[in-house]
């Protein structure tokens, strides 16, 4: 089907557009390419990620792969400089309003490229547009949170790869990013990204490399033999760790607060026990509270 779509688009669609005596219809092609893009989204939503289904998040890892793929080989040759856009001038008005509009929800859904290769993370494909559109290509916040998970996704899943080819075959010694941290789910497909505020549920206390964002994903993993943690060295498996507790604030200390009296027992820094400590709390670092659980209530409560 994939092949199919990369067919009617590329070849078909492609010499309409690269034709004069298609001059005429060319804002009709580019709408059907558009419809066909757009025709995806609908079919990603009826098979969604479930975190606690591992039949239905195989069938969504399926059914997004091939997704990913119909989206591809639609959008990319509509944008390629060898293809439509190569005549000086262009026989094409690219319709950007149109266009951008789309992939941005599609990249949203992590559904423009399995792997982010193609032309790499979403502002490396805005970059790629703006040099074949004919008016300027302006950015939104949306943009930029997009570029954000898009090189998430990218580096993640590059280092996925090349632990296989590594693993697989005899490369020498495996790249330095076989063994770094990343905050991707460690299943290729998924997009969930973990955060200091929402770590993942299943991490790998061996390597530190593999974490997993639900029972489904953690599953998907140990069906089809994901987990390779005997790949990782011990001492890989130790950087890995910092690099993880430093993303996610596991190693942060509780600031010493600058006030001189706890906001809630009332107690004056001078007069505290050996064991109390004046701290202030992380959020908000206006109210200070005693640390000895003895001596103010507030310690066994979490930081409000």
């Amino acid at each position: 089907m994939c092949r199919k779509a990369h067919f009617i688009v590329g070849c078909i669609f492609g010499k309409m557009l690269r034709s004069e005596k298609w001059v005429g219809h060319h804002q009709e092609v580019f709408k059907a390419v558009i419809a066909v893009l757009r025709a995806l989204i609908p079919i990603a939503k009826k098979y969604p990620h479930k975190p606690k289904n591992s039949m239905d998040t195989l069938i969504h890892f399926q059914v997004k792969s091939f997704l990913c793929n119909m989206s591809l080989w639609t959008w990319c040759d509509m944008i390629s400089k060898d293809g439509i856009h190569d005549k000086k001038p262009s026989l094409v008005a690219f319709p950007i309003d149109v266009f951008v509009p789309t992939l941005r929800r599609l990249g949203m859904m992590d559904l423009l490229d399995e792997d982010w290769n193609m032309y790499g993370s979403w502002d490396q494909i805005l970059d790629n547009i703006a040099q074949i559109g004919d008016v300027p290509l302006s950015r939104v916040n949306a943009d930029v949170v997009l570029t954000e998970k898009s090189n998430f996704w990218k580096k993640a899943r590059n280092s996925s790869c090349c632990r296989r080819m590594s693993r697989n075959y005899s490369f020498g010694e495996p790249a330095p990013q076989c063994f770094q941290y990343f905050s991707k789910c460690s299943v290729d497909l998924c997009c969930n990204v973990e955060i200091a505020k929402k770590p993942h549920q299943h991490r790998c206390p061996k390597c530190y490399y593999f974490h997993f964002c639900s029972d489904a994903c953690k599953d998907y993993a140990d069906a089809f033999g994901l987990h390779d943690c005997d790949f990782t060295p011990p001492e890989k498996a130790a950087v890995i760790k910092k690099e993880m507790e430093a993303y996610l604030g596991l190693n942060k200390k509780k600031k010493v607060s600058k006030h001189e009296i706890c906001n809630f027992c009332r107690t004056k820094r001078d007069d505290l026990p050996p064991s109390g400590t004046l701290l202030q709390c992380t959020g908000c670092e206006r109210v200070a509270y005693v640390s000895a659980h003895s001596f103010c209530f507030f310690d066994i409560l979490i930081d409000h």
